[in-house]
């Protein structure tokens, strides 16, 4: 697999405007970030465990999910605060693909309805409210069952009854009436939401390379990698259980 690195120098970034080249950098940071939520987000989910196993790869996807929401949210604010009412962005419209305009198209008309993806940001992604805890529970069937799943070390130990707790309220979001609709609900809209972000985000870092830094990659010092060994997304997965040495219990 061929990798190409893009060798930049300081001086070149001196050569944006101060409030560019922040933005510049913030594009990069949320296409990152971004890109890596969404491959931990497939690293992190197994539906073909069963028993203890699948309750901890459960609870854990559940987790991702809730930070990666969060960060789609946080991104979304980001570009309307910073790039959406900047001159920066009238220069770069002429230059963004119709891909980039399309996907634009797309977010503002997801983000401007009361949608999924900001509910759940709101009320449980980066806050610890107790507002639907109660609530969620009372909703429960009086004969099930909680787990309260604990190892040898922090990393094996499991609260599952309050993930289930959090998770149902999550999903209850989605109005679906069934565990399985209701996550495909949520992932869906957080898979496509997020592709939609990085397509613009990446559009748009590029028309800024165009515009301001060089008009082809053949302007930059370009160097090749070949990875001779690289691991299959699709299968690559990140238990939740593991063996830990004695140096790594607390």
């Amino acid at each position: 697999m061929k990798i190409y690195e893009i060798k930049l120098t300081k001086a070149q970034f001196l050569s944006l405007p101060e409030n560019e080249r922040a933005l510049f950098f913030q594009l990069g940071h949320v296409f990152n970030e971004l890109s890596f939520l969404n491959k931990l987000l497939y690293m992190v989910s197994d539906l073909d465990l069963e028993g203890i196993e699948k309750k901890g790869m459960t609870a854990q996807s559940m987790i991702v999910a809730r930070i990666f929401i969060g960060k789609v949210f946080e991104s979304w604010r980001m570009l309307q605060k910073q790039l959406f009412k900047s001159k920066l962005m009238l220069e770069l419209e002429p230059h963004l693909p119709d891909e980039a305009k399309n996907a634009l198209d797309e977010l503002n008309g997801y983000f401007g309805k009361n949608n999924l993806l900001p509910t759940i940001r709101n009320e449980f992604s980066f806050h610890y409210s107790s507002k639907h805890i109660d609530e969620v529970f009372n909703t429960t069937e009086n004969e099930k069952e909680f787990s309260l799943i604990l190892g040898s070390t922090d990393a094996n130990t499991l609260h599952d009854y309050a993930e289930q707790i959090v998770s149902f309220g999550m999903l209850q979001k989605t109005n679906e009436e069934s565990w399985r609709a209701a996550m495909d609900k949520m992932i869906g809209d957080l898979v496509k939401t997020s592709g939609l972000l990085k397509t613009f985000v990446g559009h748009a870092s590029a028309a800024i390379f165009h515009l301001r830094l060089g008009k082809s990659w053949s302007d930059f010092n370009c160097v090749e990698h070949e990875l001779k060994y690289a691991n299959d997304l699709e299968e690559f997965k990140i238990p939740f259980f593991f063996i830990e040495g004695e140096s790594h219990n607390n």
